[in-house]
């Protein structure tokens, strides 16, 4: 009887392990297999972090990309891949994919935009050179236009600007009546170095108020900083460039108006500026409504 209790327990015993064995093997099973799912799941992750990278260097060594837009940019990070998608408002749409994880990002900029429509504009021109030395110590730089044979509520100005130094001052436009000296009636929101790019593009500054433009009327954009540049020790920090056009004789320039530089230099603020000479000379903006 001894002999077939110890067989008994010998058989048990070998059952018992066996169970234990395969119990250990299948869990070692499963977490290999999820271990393996995490890191292609990492992987898909870093590829689509790299398409939205990818994406934002577009947009900042691409000129009036925009025009073009959606834009499709794709590649590969060492085993994984990207397709990254840019739409006209500078959402980016990341996928990543490595074997069969997959991992989307998305990435929005902070655009400024506005539901009016352009009233006014001239877009002439593609010379992006600094004649004003604004933000600095030589004061405003601005550009006139004239109104249309209606009244118009204007509620924001867009310039077609770029910045030359990381640590340019922010800026802010104030319109103005009768010169670039004239009574204050609106004043746009201010911009960072940050918001700026160093490739010319339009940006959008938003008054604070919409503000009623009498028809067949001069008015005038005035871009200032802060600290202000008219002040001839302690001044702004620049360079920005506003694009402008070069007209002889006005010949392609705009003639609702002029540019103007050097406003208020000197911390005098019956100081007009100056018009860019000897050439007739226009930055180019947009008035909407």
């Amino acid at each position: 009887m001894r002999s077939g209790f110890s067989l008994l327990g010998l058989i048990f015993a070998v059952m018992l392990i066996s169970l234990l064995t395969g119990g250990v093997l299948l869990l070692m099973s499963t977490g290999t297999f999820e271990s393996v799912r995490a890191w292609q799941k990492a992987q898909a992750f870093c590829a689509a972090e790299s398409g939205v990278s990818a994406a934002r260097h577009y947009m900042d060594i691409t000129e009036d990309w925009e025009n073009n837009a959606p834009v499709t940019i794709s590649g590969v990070v060492q085993q994984a891949s990207f397709r990254a998608v840019i739409q006209s408002n500078a959402q980016v749409t990341s996928v990543g994919q490595f074997g069969q994880a997959q991992w989307t990002s998305i990435w929005t900029a902070s655009v400024v935009t506005v539901s009016g429509n352009i009233v006014i504009k001239f877009e002439g021109g593609l010379t992006d050179l600094n004649i004003a030395f604004f933000p600095g110590i030589s004061g405003d730089m601005g550009q006139s236009f004239t109104t249309p044979k209606s009244d118009i509520v204007a509620s924001a100005v867009a310039l077609r600007i770029k910045k030359d130094n990381p640590l340019m001052s922010p800026i802010y436009l104030t319109l103005r009546q009768t010169q670039t000296t004239g009574p204050i009636i609106a004043t746009s929101d201010t911009k960072k170095a940050s918001q700026i790019s160093y490739l010319s593009r339009w940006v959008i500054f938003v008054f604070k108020a919409p503000v009623l433009l009498n028809k067949n009327t001069k008015y005038y954009i005035r871009v200032s900083s802060v600290p202000t540049s008219t002040h001839p020790l302690f001044g702004g920090i620049g360079s920005l460039i506003w694009r402008y056009n070069a007209a002889l004789l006005g010949i392609g320039g705009y003639s609702g108006g002029e540019a103007w530089r050097y406003i208020g230099h000197n911390n005098n603020e019956s100081n007009k500026g100056e018009n860019p000479w000897p050439l007739d000379h226009d930055f180019q903006f947009r008035v909407y409504d």
